[in-house]
């Protein structure tokens, strides 16, 4: 009898561990969700989501605010007066939206809520974008592209690239790499990129590309030649389309010390001598098609920080922080031609401030602020200038005109200013 019951037990003892290992599964299972482990939250997308510790999957957005901002953004951008002439009618990041960065965006659409708390959901891309993501640009709610692989803060072989992606799961579509930095050591500080009507313009260093929107194929490119300083210390910072029938292709230079290896954006103001022995900037304005130069001139200062381009009194002009002055650059359309305009050069700075970041335009004022080059002695301050009169300004220094302040040994500006 013993016998018949040990050998019972060794066939059913591996049965009995089965069915106890599915009920202890089961349990684990459906307890959680019993006790409300993964909530849904209330969001104002459209009913319910995920909570953020869950896989909440693509992130799509609110489906039914997307026409209503559509036809908002057709509207608002067929107003010059909105700076968005020759622009994609698209809500995206200041600095490639827009021709003067205002960062306005009247059409979108805030899915939050304005008197309560709120959630944000994040989805990890399902592909990883190697070297940093510096841009992401829009030509259409579903056009998404982005730049990357030169952040401005770090050498990543080969160098800059440009993606097109899907915004809601972060998926590459196609990948052009563009200029690789080993085969001629170009300085790799940030590079720019816009949408328009002819495509997707990217500049890395000198070279200027015009890429096919739906290939990712190069339909033109150009290496712009340098007016001071070698080819190799330059990069293009900023790209516009210019308000005027043809949507000219607006560009500038920042550039490095010659003979400086410092790499990334630091080199602007960390190589010797730094800025004021900075190469003088390359203003150029090129043919949207093939990117030949229609015109360029050599500025009297040296700008680190991105231009913005604007329509005053019918005429187009780009206004830039030097590193001594506020700059105004005229483009003449009509006769093709570049002209600084040295009567209007107001002194923006105080002494011992650096040179200011990206400037902006609110009706006839020029606003700029100092320290986009780090200063220890003086605070940022406002500036204000009339476009019609460089000697009608007010400044404005809400941290007094001396360091140290409230313990704060350096003060510097990191980004333009979007009003």
């Amino acid at each position: 009898m013993n016998r018949f019951l040990h050998g019972t037990w060794r066939v059913l003892k591996p049965l009995l561990e089965v069915v106890v290992a599915l009920v202890v599964l089961a349990v684990l299972i459906v307890l959680p969700l019993l006790k409300g482990a993964t909530p849904q939250v209330k969001n104002s997308l459209s009913g319910f989501a995920e909570s953020p510790l869950a896989n909440t999957g693509p992130l799509v957005g609110d489906l039914n605010a997307i026409p209503t901002e559509v036809a908002c953004m057709k509207k608002y951008a067929a107003d010059p007066a909105n700076n968005m002439v020759n622009y994609p009618p698209v809500i995206g990041s200041p600095e490639h939206t827009d021709a003067i960065h205002s960062g306005v965006h009247p059409c979108a659409t805030w899915t939050g809520d304005s008197n309560g708390p709120n959630q944000v959901l994040r989805y990890k891309s399902e592909t990883n974008y190697p070297g940093g993501i510096v841009f992401v640009t829009f030509g259409g709610p579903y056009d998404a592209y982005l730049i990357a692989g030169s952040s401005g803060l770090e050498v990543y072989p080969p160098g800059a690239y440009v993606s097109k992606f899907n915004p809601s799961t972060g998926k590459e579509i196609w990948r052009q790499p563009l200029l690789n930095i080993n085969v001629n050591g170009q300085w790799n500080p940030a590079p720019s990129m816009l949408v328009g009507k002819d495509g997707v313009y990217a500049a890395y260093g000198p070279h200027v590309y015009r890429l096919d929107p739906t290939s990712g194929a190069i339909l033109a490119h150009e290496e712009v030649p340098m007016l001071d300083g070698p080819q190799t210390d330059a990069n293009f910072d900023g790209l516009h389309i210019t308000p005027d029938a043809q949507g000219h292709i607006l560009i500038k230079t920042q550039n490095r010390v010659p003979g400086c290896r410092t790499y990334g954006n630091f080199a602007l103001g960390a190589c010797p001598g730094a800025p004021d022995a900075n190469p003088k900037t390359t203003i150029a304005v090129l043919d949207p098609l093939s990117l030949a130069v229609v015109d360029e001139i050599k500025l009297s200062q040296a700008i680190v920080a991105r231009t913005i381009v604007t329509t005053y009194k019918g005429k187009i002009y780009a206004y830039l922080s030097g590193t001594k002055t506020l700059m105004r650059v005229r483009w003449d359309p009509e006769a093709r031609k570049l002209t600084e305009d040295t009567s209007w050069a107001p002194a923006y700075l105080l002494e011992g401030q650096g040179p200011g970041a990206a400037p902006a335009a609110v009706g006839k004022w020029i606003i700029a602020n100092a320290n986009a080059n780090p200063s220890k002695t003086v605070p940022i301050c406002a500036f204000a200038v009339s476009q019609d009169d460089p000697s009608d300004y007010s400044r404005l220094c809400p941290w007094g005109e001396k360091l140290p302040v409230r313990g704060a040994s350096t003060s510097n500006t990191l980004a333009s200013f979007c009003l």
